[in-house]
């Protein structure tokens, strides 16, 4: 009792020397002398809806456990092994076709026709590059 009569006392103290804190409703914190009026403001004011409907519904159910049959244990469980999975059977025969028609695919990672060779940029080289130049720089020094 006297230890809460020093945190209530030392409570009072901090309200008095700290600054003016004035929440929302345009009430300074520190004026409401009744705690129970300073609590509701606190816990209604400040709270969503669905706080405070968990807040309605938790408190009747904060010790429930749920209801386990009381079974003694057996032992390890049953295991059980589950068969291993093989890849179905082809023929020899529908082997021999796939593999035939596979040889004829075309491997490659672009489009050989007319269109992709003319559609693409020429590749800078620089040799090309410093070959021009030189040859430039000739036919400066000629004239």
């Amino acid at each position: 009792m006297n230890q809460e009569k020093d945190t209530d006392s030392e409570k009072e103290e901090v309200r008095k020397t700290r600054p003016r804190l004035v929440m929302t409703p345009a009430v300074c914190m520190d004026d409401i002398e009744d705690p129970r009026t300073r609590q509701i403001l606190c816990t209604e004011t400040y709270t969503s809806v669905t706080g405070r409907l968990m807040r309605e519904t938790l408190p009747s159910r904060v010790n429930v456990k749920a209801p386990l049959p009381a079974i003694p244990l057996l032992g390890d469980a049953d295991p059980f092994a589950l068969p291993k999975m093989r890849p179905p059977l082809v023929s020899r025969e529908w082997r021999m076709e796939t593999l035939s028609w596979d040889r004829w695919q075309l491997r490659l990672d672009y489009d050989q026709t007319k269109e992709f060779w003319l559609g693409r940029e020429p590749t800078k080289c620089i040799k090309c590059d410093e070959a021009a130049l030189i040859r430039t720089q000739r036919k400066m020094l000629r004239k």
